[in-house]
């Protein structure tokens, strides 16, 4: 149960650190994770693209945002069951993420992509092991 209980902490934690890195850092993020979203203004600085900045950032930080109250909630209440929808939720989303950066990350401009996929998978398959630690 600790081991569950580690994993679930390290899910919601990681929610809530993703939401404000990739509010308050965009450039930063997106120049490791969509290159291809990076743009020189006229006067030749680094900006990301308005369309880039609305899903790869604000968008993707509100459903981190949201991950992470859940979780803090769940974790607040002490219910298991509610830490267990915590990790389910998380597992599929980063498999779902894992499976777009394998067959779609090439348009990202990231020249590793596949290994952007790799470290994904691993992730979910972490928080999916936790869920099923929870079950016992």
């Amino acid at each position: 149960a600790d081991a569950a209980e580690f994993i679930f902490w390290f899910s919601v934690v990681g929610a809530g650190i993703a939401a404000v890195n990739h509010t308050l850092f965009p450039l930063s993020n997106m120049k490791k994770l969509s290159p291809v979203c990076v743009r020189k203004t006229k006067e030749q600085k680094e900006e990301v693209s308005a369309d880039a900045l609305w899903w790869g950032c604000y968008a993707f930080s509100a459903m981190n945002a949201g991950f992470f109250v859940n979780g803090v909630w769940a974790g607040y209440t002490g219910s298991k069951e509610a830490k267990q929808g915590v990790l389910l939720g998380c597992g599929v989303l980063f498999e779902c993420f894992a499976l777009a950066w394998f067959t779609q990350g090439k348009i990202t401009g990231k020249a590793d992509y596949r290994a952007q996929g790799t470290k994904i998978a691993v992730l979910g398959c972490i928080f999916l092991f936790g869920f099923q630690l929870m079950m016992f």
